[in-house]
């Protein structure tokens, strides 16, 4: 159990699918993952790096109802440190993405 895990009392799950090591073109099985864990309607954080974050990002907005757009491919090409969170509304009868917010990597951390 890792610090967070404890300190949160949280019990992590790892997909190898959001993997960069697992990373396929094709983006399906990200998608499959995403729109799983959405369709649990709990509260749920999703971590991933490398060339996974587009498939990630774009899983999320399709799952979403996000649209399409360049907007969201600034969510997914990020500095190293930096991390974008989408919010999807628990309220809904599916998915709905409520609020985007990204936070940049400390000056000097990068």
């Amino acid at each position: 159990m890792g610090p967070l895990e404890e300190a949160a009392s949280l019990s992590l799950k790892t997909s190898q699918g959001l993997a960069q090591d697992n990373f396929e073109s094709s983006g399906d099985k990200v998608h499959s993952i995403i729109e799983k864990r959405m369709g649990k309607r709990v509260g749920t954080v999703v971590c991933s790096h490398g060339p996974v974050l587009p498939q990630l990002v774009s899983a999320a907005a399709e799952v979403g109802h996000g649209g399409g757009g360049a907007h969201w491919y600034d969510l997914a090409n990020l500095a190293t440190g930096s991390f974008s969170v989408i919010h999807f509304s628990l309220d809904t009868a599916s998915p709905q993405i409520v609020a985007v917010e990204t936070h940049e990597a400390p000056a000097g951390k990068n």
